[in-house]
């Protein structure tokens, strides 16, 4: 009987298509899997700046007041990002119900300051009631997501001026209005000149002396001189609180970079403390009578000085864009912060005659904001 052929595929060609399917299913699942990985990863690095981008998010009220209908707020930028405000919610304390004041581009890039005014029945200083505040904001790169909002609380009292946690409402005489003068974005020069009033100086300075740079001259409220000299060196922490009226002295506060001097004179401080070595003087209620110091080195140094001025006001030189007034009478206050690391060439001089009568204020590279009550 004759053999009946079978059809098939050889070897080779059996091998060649078994190639080619493996081939195949490998170039599939590869195209599967990284478009999975190449989606993936986007989402995560999506996720990964969103949570970077609130770690940089900060904000910070510096000056806030009520107005009939508004609560004004001067904030600042103190993060790493633009940041975008979209939302705040005011609500009288004591009180349930709320306002929501929507934004649609209230954008404050980073270090700025930006006025933010929010129209609210719920702002109205003669109720006696405060506004509580929630400041909604995200970071600006991140804006179309509104789940990484972040929320700051604020309470915003009816009859004062809030400034940097300071509540200055009392110094503001009755029947007068809270008006900002001046507010500096950035460090710039001041000289101002107070005349025919008094002055009242508060703040903090923290400095090493350097050894062998000086004394401490200082009258304790019981009437004993104590003078202390900087043989080593001297951490010394001051609390100033000098009112013109009731210290009529001629006083001085000079703290200068370049030079790494530190001059005082005839200036009542709250608290002083002068250490040595793992010790510490401390002194409450004290005139320095006078005080001469180089400093060890300024990034050990800190100063922030809050100045009332009540008499005539001239501006000698004034900030750019400021609106100081000139001759005119009223109450002052100038706010002065040095931020350390991020500015190590401010200048300092403040002296004043007659018990704070006349005044001359210079102060080179300084940031700060100038109020006052008409």
């Amino acid at each position: 009987m004759p053999q009946v052929g079978r059809l098939g595929i050889s070897e080779v060609t059996a091998t060649a298509l078994l190639l080619m399917i493996t081939l195949s299913l490998g170039i599939l699942v590869w195209g599967f899997s990284a478009g999975w990985s190449f989606s993936a990863s986007i989402e995560y690095s999506q996720e990964t700046d969103e949570e970077i981008a609130q770690l940089e998010s900060l904000i910070h009220v510096e000056l806030s007041y009520m107005e009939n209908g508004k609560c004004v707020l001067y904030v600042r930028n103190v993060g790493e990002t633009d940041v975008k405000i979209t939302a705040v919610d005011v609500r009288p304390e004591g009180e349930s119900f709320w306002d929501r004041v929507t934004f649609s581009d209230l954008t404050i890039g980073r270090g700025a300051v930006e006025r933010v005014e929010v129209n609210s029945p719920y702002c109205d200083p003669s109720s006696g009631k405060a506004a509580k505040l929630t400041i909604h904001y995200v970071a600006e790169r991140v804006a179309d997501n509104p789940g990484r909002a972040l929320r700051l609380p604020y309470l915003v009292a009816p009859v004062t001026l809030s400034l940097s946690g300071y509540t200055v409402g009392e110094w503001c005489p009755i029947n007068t209005v809270p008006r900002l003068l001046y507010l500096s974005d950035n460090k710039e020069d001041w000289d101002v000149t107070g005349r025919e009033g008094f002055v009242l100086f508060s703040g903090a300075l923290n400095f090493i002396a350097k050894a062998n740079s000086g004394e401490l001259r200082l009258r304790l409220s019981n009437g004993t001189i104590r003078i202390i000299s900087f043989g080593k060196q001297t951490p010394i922490y001051i609390i100033f609180d000098h009112d013109g009226r009731r210290y009529p002295t001629n006083g001085m506060v000079l703290v200068k970079k370049p030079e790494k001097d530190v001059l005082i004179s005839e200036m009542h401080a709250k608290y002083i403390s002068i250490g040595e070595g793992a010790s510490e003087q401390i002194y409450h209620d004290v005139m320095i009578e006078s005080l001469t110091a180089e400093l060890r080195d300024w990034g050990s140094t800190d100063l922030n000085f809050d100045l009332e001025f009540h008499g005539r006001w001239l501006d000698v030189d004034q900030p750019t864009g400021s609106n100081l007034p000139n001759g005119e009478y009223g109450s002052w206050h100038l706010y002065v912060i040095y931020e350390k690391g991020l500015d190590n060439d401010i200048d300092f001089d403040l002296s004043f005659t007659s018990g704070g009568t006349n005044f001359d204020l210079w102060i080179m590279h300084g940031r700060g904001m100038l109020i006052g009550c008409v």
